[in-house]
């Protein structure tokens, strides 16, 4: 099986600190783009009405960015990360509208399409994304998705769009384990 690299969240883990988007603009000196970000979530289980986790490209299996660039910007490599190469790029934002998670965004200084490359230079040194490295949490996680039968029982592929059936995002959310409670406490008179 292909390798396939990709993201588990762990909900109850993420503070929603932000620390994985100012990991990431420091690391590719974005300035104001951002290339991921923190994103509330409503969820059909009710001890989880509205969770935040942090999001960007999710280096898709079937990626639909790189079926609809007419100027074929983005290359799949072995290893499953997405890469975008704004050389050729032109604007058009086919990629933008296609992808599901709205992962390729135009940025404004530049007029060209931008994107997640998963940090791709750190992995060839043999670290881990800025944004995974700077989770203090580790809500955030780099795993090996071909590696499907390692990552625990309690895991959700995100599958409830349409779109998101055929992209195949390379993306586990661990959902809590436990139910959660409010408590009130009556004020005693």
């Amino acid at each position: 099986m292909a390798l396939q690299l990709g993201f588990k969240v762990i909900i109850d883990r993420c503070t929603s600190c932000r620390g994985c988007e100012l990991a990431c603009i420091n690391e590719n000196q974005l300035g104001q783009v951002k290339r991921r970000t923190i994103k509330p979530f409503e969820t059909k289980r009710k001890d989880l009405p509205i969770v935040q986790f942090s999001i960007g490209c999710n280096h898709c299996k079937n990626p639909a960015c790189i079926a609809v660039c007419p100027m074929h910007c983005f290359k799949k490599r072995r290893d499953g990360v997405v890469i975008h190469d704004p050389t050729n790029c032109i604007g058009c934002q086919s990629c933008v509208g296609a992808c599901p998670f709205q992962a390729p965004s135009m940025n404004e200084h530049t007029r060209k399409v931008d994107k997640c490359n998963l940090c791709a230079p750190r992995l060839d040194r043999g670290q881990k994304p800025a944004c995974v490295s700077a989770c203090i949490n580790s809500a955030l996680q780099l795993v090996n998705l071909s590696e499907q039968d390692s990552l625990c029982d309690s895991t959700t592929s995100v599958n409830n769009i349409k779109m998101m059936q055929y992209t195949k995002p390379s993306l586990v959310i661990e959902l809590p384990k436990y139910k959660t409670r409010s408590y009130l406490r009556s004020s005693q008179t």
